[in-house]
């Protein structure tokens, strides 16, 4: 072979594995994800999220959008601890009674076991809901810890305003917090709140629990109460579920994760 015909060759580096990819607050403007109050009509509106793992040096990740429709975005990919991640997608008009938009973050832990490490679910109704009779909560951040000692006591938290989309006179609503323990096939609640809350109103709620296992999957999740004639219901809000890593025998830290929530 001439010199004038070879090619370089390149060699891809091997991947790296472990550590806890998270929502990060990286997107411009400094937050992690950017969603909407309420159903769009006819429009069409952009979603976008922003991912980074710092419990490791460098790892082979992933970050995703989904919602009721399935996958909207979906990408893998190489980085360091100081290398952040953004994925966006768009959607046009949307028919139901709400809509469950979601991004997540996850990491390979080998070559063949991935894990969803940090994903927030949002459900978005129209701003007149006769599920909710027109009340909705306006999710502005969450804060939890992202690395933790075992055995220890943590809380998490959630920062809300509540609002109302409806033609009549607002009034006071009931919204239920609660952080729980996931496990495949169910959850344990581990701590929870009943907060009433008028259109308008900012509420930040903490609750608490003992971190016990690396890796653990918990939920903190904000629920409306409808008091239905028939018993009541409680309508999904917002939620995260994150697992947080074993740093054990240091405390590890907190991390917040700041949401955009934009009127359509």
């Amino acid at each position: 072979m001439s010199t004038s015909h070879a090619r370089a060759i390149t060699v891809k580096p091997k991947h790296y594995y472990g550590g806890s990819n998270f929502l990060y607050d990286c997107l411009s403007g400094g937050y992690a994800f950017k969603t909407y109050e309420y159903l769009w009509g006819s429009k069409t509106v952009t979603f976008e999220c922003c991912a980074l793992n710092w419990a490791a040096d460098k790892s082979y990740n992933a970050l995703a959008i989904y919602s009721d429709r399935g996958e909207e975005v979906y990408e893998e990919y190489d980085a360091d601890s100081e290398t952040t991640h953004t994925v966006s997608c768009t959607i046009g008009s949307v028919t139901g009674d709400s809509f469950l938009i979601e991004p997540c973050a996850g990491t390979y832990l080998s070559a063949n076991t991935f894990m969803w490490t940090c994903y927030i679910l949002h459900t978005i109704y129209k701003k007149e809901q006769d599920l909710t009779h027109g009340y909705y909560l306006i999710p502005i951040y969450f804060k939890v810890p992202y690395t933790w000692k075992l055995n220890t006591a943590f809380t998490a938290s959630v920062k809300v305003k509540a609002a109302y989309g409806g033609t009549g006179i607002p009034t006071q609503q009931d919204y239920y917090f609660q952080l729980a323990e996931l496990y495949d096939g169910g959850q344990k609640v581990l701590d929870w709140s009943l907060e009433s809350l008028f259109p308008g109103d900012e509420k930040t709620v903490s609750l608490g629990a003992t971190f016990d296992a690396d890796m653990k999957k918990y939920s903190l999740s904000v629920w409306y109460v409808d008091y239905e004639a028939n018993g009541t219901e409680y309508r999904h809000m917002c939620e995260i579920v994150w697992r947080i890593k074993d740093v054990s025998p240091n405390y590890g830290t907190y991390t917040f994760i700041d949401i955009k929530c934009e009127k359509p």
